[in-house]
C-alpha cells in the first residue's frame, strides 16, 4: 500500500500515533530527537554516533547512548517500536540493509523507517549538519527504492519535497508490523 501526504507536521502526528502510552520505543540515529519530542510512550532510548547530540536528545529521551549504530546490539523482542528515521542512507548500503534486518528482530511489535526515495546527494554547507553542527556523519552514503520495503512487507508513505534543502525530493515512510507471540502465547 502507498499512500502520499504534504507536510511534516502530519508525518511528524503519524509517527506519533503509532506509538502507545505503554510502549517501549528505540530511536537509532536519533540526532536532536524533533520527530519524536512530543512522544508519549513508557520508554525511549536513543542511540547516535554524535556526541554533540547528547544535550539536546537527554531533554526528550529516558536514555541517550552514543554508539555507531552498526556496532550495537540488542536481545531479540527487547523493543515495542523501533524508529529509524532519516538514518539509513547515512550508511552504507550494507550496513543499512543489516540495521534494518537487525530492528525487525528487535521488535516486538512494529519497525519504523523513514528515509528519501532513492540516492539524495546532501552537501553539508560549510561541513555543519541541518542544525549548525559539525557532524561528519550526515553524509548520505546510500539510497532505497520502495520495492525494497515492499518487498520486505513495508507499507509506504510517500513524502514529497523538502523547501529547507531546495530540493524536490519524496522520501517514504515505512512501516512494519511484526507478529509477536508473547509467553501467553496472544499476539
Amino acid at each position: 500500500m502507498i499512500v502520499k501526504i504534504t507536510n511534516e507536521e502530519p508525518l511528524f502526528k503519524w509517527i506519533r500515533s503509532e506509538i502507545s502510552n505503554e510502549d517501549t520505543v528505540l530511536d537509532l540515529g536519533c540526532g536532536i530527537c524533533n520527530p519524536i519530542k512530543n512522544i508519549k510512550c513508557k520508554h525511549i532510548t536513543g542511540v547516535d554516533i554524535f556526541e554533540g547530540y547528547r544535550p539536546l536528545a537527554e531533554k526528550i529521551l529516558n536514555e541517550f547512548k552514543v554508539a555507531d549504530v552498526t556496532k550495537i546490539d540488542f536481545p531479540d523482542k527487547s523493543f515495542d517500536v523501533i524508529l529509524i528515521l532519516d538514518l539509513v542512507e547515512h550508511l552504507n548500503y550494507e550496513d543499512a540493509v543489516k540495521l534494518i534486518e537487525k530492528a525487525e528482530k528487535w521488535a516486538k511489535k512494529k519497525v519504523i523507517v523513514f528515509t528519501p526515495i532513492g540516492f539524495l546527494e546532501q552537501n553539508l554547507k560549510k561541513g555543519l549538519d541541518p542544525w549548525g553542527y559539525p557532524n561528519p556523519a550526515q553524509q548520505h552514503l546510500c539510497g532505497f527504492d520502495k520495492e525494497f520495503f515492499i518487498q520486505r512487507g513495508y507499507n509506504i508513505t510517500e513524502y514529497p519535497g523538502d523547501k529547507a534543502h531546495n530540493k524536490a525530493y519524496t522520501s517514504m515512510y515505512c512501516i512494519k508490523v511484526i507478529k509477536y507471540v508473547n509467553v501467553t502465547g496472544r499476539i
